[in-house]
């Protein structure tokens, strides 16, 4: 995907608790709407698609609508291996680590986390879009050059930096689950 426009996240990899808060409203496509203004190539690992995201089917169609217009891609380890065997060498071997760590096995819980963070670190994703609030810690404690987790709360401060729409911003608050009160209260947000 080749972008010509300057976006904050260039690259980012998009996790399952992401992608279903914003899906949420059928009327409103934050997914193929407003996200693609922030993000410029967003990826999505192959097993959070077929075995995470599956409800609501507006979040699934959102993302088959940004894969269609090349604004999205599937990634697995396929495509990892087209580099080359080290680094699909690489991804097993974080995602073996990853795995004890969380005490987890293939398929099992947060299988999805763990196989998205291992392309991330591998093929060298700068950004992984999701709204768990240990994820960031648990990068940090397993790499030295870690992925950066964008939450939702990031991405509704970034609207008000960029000069967004503060209906926007407000829409995708309120949809993750966040108080109004919350946002009215905040300095750093829309007043």
């Amino acid at each position: 995907m080749d972008n010509l426009q300057s976006y904050i996240w260039p690259k980012a990899i998009l996790d399952a608790d992401f992608a279903i808060k914003l899906g949420r409203l059928r009327k409103y496509k934050i997914i193929e709407n407003i996200l693609p203004n922030y993000v410029g190539n967003l990826l999505i690992h192959e097993y959070v698609y077929k075995n995470e995201i599956l409800t609501p089917k507006d979040t699934k169609d959102q993302i088959d609508s940004l894969i269609y217009d090349k604004r999205a891609e599937i990634v697995n380890e396929e495509k990892l291996a087209k580099l080359g065997a080290v680094f699909l060498t690489l991804y097993q071997d974080i995602i073996e680590k990853l795995r004890k760590s969380k005490k987890t096995r293939e398929h099992g819980s947060h299988w999805g986390e763990i196989v998205s963070i291992a392309f991330a670190q591998t093929a060298n994703i700068p950004y992984f879009l999701s709204d768990e609030t240990d994820q960031q810690s648990f990068i940090n404690e397993h790499f030295t050059s870690p992925t950066q987790v964008i939450r939702i709360e990031n991405l509704v401060q970034t609207i008000k930096k960029q000069g967004g729409k503060r209906k926007d911003a407000l829409l995708i608050w309120t949809i993750a689950g966040y108080s109004k009160e919350r946002f009215k209260n905040r300095g750093h947000f829309f007043i």
